[in-house]
């Protein structure tokens, strides 16, 4: 019989969260927590949002991070791992931190010589003052064109983000964005396909198989 490798751990599931996107979160940690446990391990469901979660994962030996978007992907809980030694899933704190925040992300890539579509970063700021605005959208328009993609820089699940083919879905965009964060990134609309592919591993990396998102919506959102 082969051995439970769970035995004698609890992992712990990280899930919910405060952020917009608590809701996948939870369904996503949920189905996470199942598996695991139909696999022989002892699961602790830790959800952020509830008062001392913290000192419970001082019970675990391990913590599948299920959390999504701020507080769960940009590096702030992976700090906390790293301080308590416990070992986790996922992007170190540099990585995620990276990886969430789009405009750092973009700013990297850039760096890296990597071809990206073309894009402008804004500030929620700008939408504050009449003539800030109205220049913000005439350097969208002229640059960028329509249609565009307007994204809160922190958040994921496309939650936050709209599609504008006009001036008038522009300004609701930005509007929108910014309510979810005060760093906005505006992105070229281009037809192309969607491909994935995870990076595996620790200190040997191995690559997953591409997967291919396919959908007849007019974009893949939430």
């Amino acid at each position: 019989m082969t051995a439970n490798p769970f035995s004698g751990k609890t992992l712990a599931v990280m899930l919910g969260g405060t952020a917009a996107e608590r809701r996948i979160s939870l369904e996503s940690g949920e189905n996470v927590a199942r598996a695991l446990e139909q696999a022989g391990a002892q699961v602790l469901r830790v959800d952020t949002a509830e008062e001392g979660w913290p000192e419970r994962l001082k019970e675990a030996s391990f913590a599948f991070n299920l959390l999504h978007g701020p507080g769960g992907e940009d590096g702030t809980v992976q700090g906390l791992f790293e301080l308590m030694r416990l070992p986790y899933v996922g992007a170190g704190v540099l990585g995620s931190a990276m990886g969430m925040d789009k405009q750092a992300m973009k700013a990297a890539f850039q760096a890296a010589g990597l071809a990206q579509d073309p894009y402008l970063c804004s500030h929620a700021s700008q939408l504050i003052e009449t003539s800030a605005e109205h220049a913000l959208v005439e350097a969208i328009e002229s640059q960028l064109g329509y249609p565009c993609f307007v994204k809160p820089a922190n958040l994921g699940s496309s939650v936050g983000i709209s599609k504008a083919r006009t001036r008038e879905e522009l300004l609701a965009g930005l509007e929108l964005a910014a309510a979810m964060d005060s760093r906005l990134v505006v992105e070229q609309g281009v037809k192309a396909r969607e491909l994935e592919c995870a990076v595996l591993g620790g200190s040997t990396l191995r690559a997953s198989v591409v997967g291919e998102i396919r959908f007849d919506a007019d974009w893949y959102d939430y």
